[in-house]
């Protein structure tokens, strides 16, 4: 059996799989000028982070679609 926790947020989403955390976000939310914002730093022991990119649209139906 798997185990898995889902913690959606506006800036990033957390998740466990078993025990092994995940954090998906982007890469400027994570980062400031140098290196990791004071929260990422502190959790980076602990967590496996995953950056995605977001694409912007011109035609809000596009984005939907993609």
């Amino acid at each position: 059996m798997n185990i898995i926790g889902l913690d959606p947020s506006l800036i990033s989403t957390g998740m466990a799989v078993n025990g092994k955390l995940f954090n998906y976000c982007r890469m400027s939310d994570a980062y400031g000028k140098k290196r990791l914002n004071k929260w990422f730093d502190i959790c980076k022991d602990f967590v496996e982070y995953r950056f995605i990119e977001y694409r912007n649209y011109d035609n809000y139906s596009d984005g939907e679609i993609i």
